[in-house]
């Protein structure tokens, strides 16, 4: 739902895009086949609604059945590779400047870069690597605690109760002593079931979460009870005390008013600016990790002494070149940045949203030892 003058401006500029694409496309493939580009752009046309209304309705209770479950794989693959095709025709179009070409060459060489590419980023979005992050801290005592962060699950119609053994099994070989967890563990109704979670019963290690945009986008509140139901820990604006830590988790929401206006604008009319001090009004005296799914508000978060500040949603960017975009518009994108006395620290996430695809990106599931 388009709930601000952000979103509206990013869906015209979204869709100004795509039309533009298509257009582009589409006088290309008429040059090679020598027909009309009338037909090209509708077709292509006709794809992209397809996958844009996929990639709008997969939340819905409603797509979860068989023949909508296809329809959003289908959909969300297809926005994809139009990215790629509308690229890779850019690409050699650009060669051919420079090498002349034959048309068909041209179409093969378009094609083959485009399908390679989708399927390429097909399977780095499942290919999940393990990421040491060493934290140093002035306690003494806490050198040597281990911490898993993951975020960004993104259960649903490409992920399910498979996805969660091979992430359990990682975090187990890692012996982590505290599992932290930042939000969006689901985008939609499939998959949604307490056999996705079962895994998450051999995790010795407690587990804290905190809630993100896409639960907010499914159900927060039967989110987090279908957590607990594998004792994954929820953290509403809480805090609690683990392995000599101060662990605090807030529920997702923006960093202050101004932040109301932005993209993926929380619901609710509480604040970062507003929650800490009351909240961490207490916690100068010891070594304090705060949780948020996204990675905003970090200066209110510091001036409250903080130590650490871990978040995901970014996804780094997920896709090249919104990377490039990503770095941009977040303060923190992805990796470990200090913010005054703070270390803050954004993780690419473990799931993606949209097309299951990623390029100058990797899923990650991160390792934080802290250190003396």
């Amino acid at each position: 739902m388009i709930k601000n003058i952000s979103e509206v401006l990013a869906a015209i500029v979204v869709f100004a895009l795509a039309g533009l694409g298509i257009w582009y496309v589409g006088s290309r493939l008429a040059f090679i086949f020598e027909t009309s580009s009338k037909w090209w752009n509708l077709s292509l046309a006709i794809l992209m609604v397809i996958g844009f209304t996929a990639l709008g309705v997969e939340s819905y209770s409603w797509t979860n059945n068989g023949f909508m479950h296809t329809v959003v794989i289908v959909g969300s693959v297809l926005v994809g590779f139009s990215i790629y095709l509308v690229g890779a025709t850019i690409i050699v179009d650009l060669v051919r400047i420079i090498i002349k070409m034959p048309k068909m060459v041209f179409g093969c060489l378009v094609g083959v870069l485009s399908i390679g590419l989708t399927i390429y980023t097909l399977i780095a979005d499942f290919s999940v690597k393990v990421t040491n992050v060493d934290i140093p801290i002035a306690d003494s005592g806490l050198s040597g605690t281990k911490i898993i962060l993951l975020s960004d699950t993104h259960w649903g119609h490409f992920r399910g109760k498979e996805f969660t053994k091979k992430i359990v099994n990682m975090i187990n070989e890692q012996q982590p002593d505290i599992v932290l967890f930042t939000g969006d563990a689901f985008e939609s109704w499939y998959n949604f079931n307490e056999e996705t979670l079962e895994p998450f019963n051999t995790i010795e290690a407690p587990i804290y979460f905190v809630d993100g945009n896409h639960d907010e986008y499914v159900d927060s509140r039967k989110v987090k009870e279908l957590l607990k139901t594998s004792g994954i820990i929820v953290l509403e604006n809480e805090i609690v005390e683990d392995h000599g830590l101060t662990i605090v988790g807030l529920d997702y929401m923006n960093a202050d008013a101004k932040a109301a206006e932005g993209m993926h604008a929380a619901k609710g009319k509480d604040t970062i600016q507003d929650i800490v001090p009351i909240l961490m009004k207490d916690c100068s005296d010891s070594t304090v990790i705060v949780m948020h799914h996204a990675p905003t508000g970090a200066e209110y978060i510091e001036k409250m002494g903080a130590d650490i500040y871990v978040a995901g949603h970014t996804h780094g960017g997920q896709l090249w070149p919104m990377t490039w975009y990503n770095d941009l518009v977040f303060d923190y994108n992805r990796g470990l940045k200090k913010s005054g006395n703070m270390w803050v620290y954004v993780t690419n996430g473990l799931g993606t949203f949209g097309p299951p695809m990623r390029l100058g990106t990797q899923c990650e599931l991160t390792v934080i030892t802290l250190t003396n």
